[in-house]
């Protein structure tokens, strides 16, 4: 499986956290807390990516990275680090 960022913030909105993978368009995730958003993330991009290969979909390059600008605000960025292929 490809590594991709994920970002992940608090909804004022929402009242949970959400985890995204802006790498892939409206893929996102939500939690209590971050920890809990990003497992949840995690375990749908597996899902996600197994059904996609499967079906023989485009599966997006990684290309998302971080500004300077994410990184000063309160945005946590993460790289999934599955080993899977």
């Amino acid at each position: 499986m490809k590594k991709y960022a994920f970002v992940v913030y608090y909804s004022e909105e929402d009242s949970a956290w959400i985890a995204n993978v802006p790498d892939i368009e409206y893929f996102s995730a939500f939690g209590k807390t971050p920890t809990l958003a990003v497992k949840e993330l995690e375990a749908s991009l597996k899902n996600w990516y197994e059904v996609a290969k499967e079906e023989k979909h485009t599966i997006p390059d990684v290309k998302f990275e971080p500004t300077k600008h994410e990184t000063e605000t309160k945005q946590t960025i993460l790289t999934h680090s599955s080993t899977h292929n």
